[in-house]
């Protein structure tokens, strides 16, 4: 911009210095006319220019300080850096005389109380303590007291249950009461001698199964209430 300027004011001081000179009651030509004002213009983008060039030159230096600001900030942050370690370990070493202090008046309150009340290091035992004759929890006779309540139960509710559930006929009464004729014969269950043999051993088993069981369980329960 500057040396366009410059060319600019080259050619207009060209230009006026080989106008001819004339009087000023002479009405100017046109072209001179034009001439003149495109001096004028030429002035003015030139003292425009100027301004611009002033404005950025302002700018540039603002700039430039800040830049000298954020230069100056980072240039003192490893001084910053190692003035918060150096505070850092003072408030360190003072936090631990701190506590220290702390500890030593508690352990001073303590011992003064100690001595006021006269009770030192020595302790008298009022009552022994008193070792527990017997378990508070779990109570084995109570839970096997409602657990064979609760078995009972069950083995009630399932027995009856059963008996609900049962439709067919065990008797001629029962025929009669329900369907309401009179039973005239009763053929008996005919079983051979195999048959006999393997229903004996089967009802044999389930006794045997269920008298250990009942035993087992009566057992269990005599230990827990002798014991």
């Amino acid at each position: 911009m500057k040396r366009i300027v410059a060319n600019l004011q080259a050619k207009a001081d060209a230009e006026a210095a080989d106008a001819p000179v004339s009087p000023d009651n002479v009405p100017l030509p046109p072209v001179e006319l034009l001439r003149r004002k495109r001096i004028a213009d030429v002035r003015a983008e030139f003292e425009e220019l100027n301004k611009q060039i002033a404005s950025e030159q302002a700018e540039e230096k603002r700039l430039r300080q800040i830049a000298a600001g954020y230069q100056q900030r980072v240039e003192l942050a490893p001084t910053r850096e190692s003035e918060m370690i150096e505070l850092t370990r003072d408030y360190t070493t003072l936090q631990a005389q701190y506590t220290s202090l702390l500890t030593k008046k508690e352990e001073s309150q303590i011992s003064a109380n100690l001595e006021r009340r006269q009770i030192g290091e020595q302790f008298k035992l009022l009552d022994p303590a008193r070792l527990p004759e017997r378990p508070t929890s779990p109570n084995r006779q109570q839970i096997n007291t409602f657990g064979m309540i609760f078995g009972v139960g069950i083995g009630l509710a399932l027995i009856v249950l059963v008996e609900l559930r049962d439709t067919s006929f065990k008797t001629d009464e029962d025929l009669l009461s329900v369907l309401g004729v009179p039973v005239l014969a009763v053929v008996p269950l005919m079983q051979s001698n195999t048959e006999r043999r393997r229903t004996f051993r089967l009802r044999l088993l389930v006794n045997l199964g269920l008298g250990t069981t009942v035993a087992a369980c009566l057992a269990v329960v005599t230990y827990t209430f002798v014991r």
